[in-house]
């Protein structure tokens, strides 16, 4: 993959996470450090052990070499399999952390996880209550390499060469041109120029004190411009109309270059991210040759279900 980061996407040998890998004897190394006591109660040997654990997950990755030594550093502390359960949980927890710090969910990751879940004895379930949020962060994967998200709907008039992407229930407000939304610092802000970086939102509320009345309706995601519909209230954006896009925890603003700003609610908070990378790719297309004949969005995923 070329290196698009002038354009401000990450490069290929940048997209996974730099992380830090221990070498041989490190584990052991940093069990000396903490005055491994291996004389000490059921519990201070257990403290000892979580405290090396939950450090070689911090970059969620587990290597060979890793694996060695905490089985070496087990066996030294006399840790059973009811000793270490909790601690499994939480360094799994901590792998998974490790992974979704980026907002990218890689095959690679992937992988690792799996590779961890392993070695740490846990089942499926484990990984239950975070599978939709790596599920998001799997398909924000694809849409960073090109591949976007297909979505059938009927009755959209679309135009021709049009393809949709997402279509999703969302909420409508105005809000006025002197509010204090649109002021710097409100939230993050991408447009043509500035992608949207993954996650950049999520700590940003959004002040509802500035929003007007709601409509709800559905927003709407294609190649060639945004759009929402009520039935009784519609507007339809093309990409290039677009000045600012603002991002809050669980919605976003829109500055256009004629007409109010409007801030768009997605009904699900896990359709925010995907709905902001889809149209950052547009307002971001990555560069192409003069030869090429790809599209902004490159290879289209098959329709969500």
């Amino acid at each position: 993959m070329k290196d698009l980061s002038p354009r401000g996407y990450i490069s290929e040998h940048t997209l996974f996470r730099e992380r830090k890998k221990f070498s041989v004897g490190i584990i052991q190394n940093l069990a000396q450090k903490i005055g491994l006591n291996v004389l000490g109660t059921l519990e201070e040997r257990k403290a000892q052990y979580e405290l090396v654990l939950l450090e070689a997950m911090a970059d969620g990755v587990l290597t060979e070499a890793e694996i060695k030594e905490l089985d070496a550093l087990r066996t030294t502390l006399k840790m059973k399999d009811e000793d270490v359960r909790v601690i499994r949980l939480k360094a799994f927890q901590r792998a998974i952390d490790a992974v979704k710090a980026d907002g990218l969910f890689t095959p690679k990751e992937e992988h690792d996880l799996e590779k961890i879940r392993g070695y740490l004895g846990l089942g499926e379930s484990e990984l239950a209550r975070n599978r939709a949020t790596l599920a998001k962060m799997r398909v924000l994967y694809e849409i960073h390499k090109g591949n976007l998200p297909l979505d059938e709907v009927p009755g959209l008039g679309l135009e021709r060469g049009e393809q949709t992407h997402m279509c999703v229930p969302a909420t409508f407000f105005a809000v006025r041109h002197d509010t204090r939304l649109l002021n710097r610092g409100a939230g993050p802000v991408f447009n043509a120029g500035t992608p949207y970086r993954m996650g950049a939102g999520r700590v940003f509320p959004l002040a509802e004190s500035e929003l007007g009345d709601e409509v709800l309706g559905t927003w709407t995601v294609t190649n060639q411009r945004v759009m929402f519909n009520s039935g009784q209230h519609a507007f339809r954006l093309r990409y290039e109309k677009l000045v600012n896009v603002t991002v809050f925890a669980d919605a976003f603003l829109l500055q256009v270059d004629t007409g109010e700003p409007r801030v768009i609610r997605p009904a699900e908070r896990k359709d925010l991210e995907v709905i902001l990378a889809v149209m950052s790719r547009y307002l971001n297309p990555p560069p192409t040759s003069k030869n090429s004949t790809a599209t902004p969005g490159g290879k289209p995923q098959p329709p969500r279900r």
